[in-house]
């Protein structure tokens, strides 16, 4: 409901816990027949992704891997402009021995110049100390992530 009633353009859902998402949920997600979505399924109850674009302002092109085991990307292109960028949308599970391969994932989405990248989600991660609400700081994996 809060989706259709913003009318945004692109829609990005971390966390969807879905494993499918087919057209009827799709529908009933978004509200409307001109978008789209690809989603990368969620691991049992843990994680998912979703990017939809409305097709009427939005083209994209799904990207050989798009999908990941933590992120999903696709090239957007928004109509009236020509312009695109590269969107991808991260989840990371809470697993501490993860964090490397998301970290490898995530430097292998990064696009060639001068392609604009926005990316996006639940990261797991902090970039400052200020970020954490406790004193236990992995200061050597918050440099690698920033």
């Amino acid at each position: 409901m809060m989706i259709q009633q913003a009318h945004p353009h692109t829609v990005c859902l971390q966390e969807t816990k879905l494993s499918q998402i087919d057209d009827r949920l799709s529908l009933e997600i978004l509200g409307q027949s001109c978008w789209r979505l690809e989603y990368l399924p969620a691991d049992e109850t843990r994680g998912g992704i979703a990017i939809a674009w409305n097709r009427d302002f939005i083209t994209c092109h799904s990207l050989k891997p798009g999908r990941k085991d933590y992120s999903l990307s696709t090239q957007i292109t928004l109509n009236l402009t020509n312009s695109s960028f590269l969107l991808t949308a991260v989840y990371r599970p809470t697993e501490h021995s993860e964090k490397m391969n998301f970290l490898a994932e995530l430097i292998s989405c990064q696009p060639t110049q001068p392609t604009p990248w926005i990316c996006l989600g639940d990261f797991k991660l902090i970039y400052e100390a200020r970020d954490k609400n406790n004193g236990n700081i992995n200061r050597a994996l918050m440099s690698r992530f920033r």
